[in-house]
């Protein structure tokens, strides 16, 4: 038979990367085919993704936060049992410490150990101790970058002959937007005639009060105005503090979460994308 995969995508409906990551996975990885053949483990309180393979996925009842971390620790076991799997993929940073070597596990970046500052201390002492026993056990890792594959390897002692480099995908949506869908987002969001755009969660990894300083050094002398778009994460303050004692604060425009129809739009629309990350 061919093999079957179990794709945990428990913590669908976050707005993040990681978790765009995971409903990509969950929506496209079934149409493939059968071999191998992919199974989603998918929240009940979220909408399937449009367009998936609606056959593919056990809805499954569970709580968000502890939860969660229960359902995926103690009853994957279960679940990977039922279906016979082979595999079960865990797509963001934490694996399970019960299935062993039947598990692979993408590991997105491993900030929390380069700079245990950008997290509390109570997340980053979690994610130090669960990512680093769940890279362990895993039969294979992914990484998104050549960078997160040498962390992974030297922070994590990771053999890199079990570390696999797959960069991440683009949806064929994002292309660039014609003046008409350009102009629709300049009026929802109300975005100034030119502009350079920021977007991302806003957090401290993401080091947006320096954007905000090398914006506020040039802004006398270029026309674009600074869009900063995202939903506020963690420790977000010091960027909101940034923007209000710039001498250029007047044309910093802070929108939140951008919905995907928008993106390509908006990019389309700027002047540039900036990324400090």
């Amino acid at each position: 038979r061919a093999m079957r995969v179990l794709l945990n995508a428990l913590q669908a409906g976050n707005r993040s990367g990681t978790v765009r990551y995971t409903e990509e996975l969950a929506r496209l990885l079934p149409k493939l085919g059968n071999d191998p053949e992919v199974t989603v483990l998918w929240p009940g309180d979220v909408a399937l993704p449009k367009d998936c393979e609606e056959s593919a996925f056990i809805v499954a009842p569970v709580e968000r936060g502890a939860g969660r971390i229960l359902h995926e620790q103690f009853r994957m076991g279960r679940e990977r049992r039922r279906l016979d799997a082979d595999l079960v993929h865990y797509p963001a940073n934490i694996g399970n410490f019960t299935l062993m070597r039947r598990t692979i596990l993408t590991i997105h970046d491993l900030g929390f150990l380069r700079n245990p500052s950008w997290s509390t201390y109570q997340r980053a002492a979690y994610h130090r101790i669960t990512v680093h026993r769940s890279a362990k056990l895993a039969r294979r890792v992914i990484a998104d970058s050549q960078a997160t594959a040498k962390d992974v390897h030297e922070l994590l002692g990771i053999p890199s002959d079990r570390i696999d480099v797959v960069h991440l995908g683009v949806d064929p949506s994002f292309q660039r937007a014609d003046i008409h869908a350009q102009t629709k987002v300049r009026g929802i969001h109300k975005l100034p005639p030119r502009f350079f755009v920021f977007v991302s969660t806003l957090e401290p990894r993401k080091n947006v009060p320096r954007l905000v300083d090398a914006y506020s050094s040039v802004a006398a002398q270029c026309e674009e105005d600074l869009v900063i778009a995202g939903r506020r994460g963690w420790k977000a303050s010091p960027i909101f503090d940034a923007i209000g004692r710039s001498p250029a604060r007047d044309r910093i425009h802070v929108r939140d979460y951008i919905e995907e129809r928008d993106l390509a739009p908006l990019l389309s629309a700027a002047t540039a994308f900036v990324w400090p990350s």
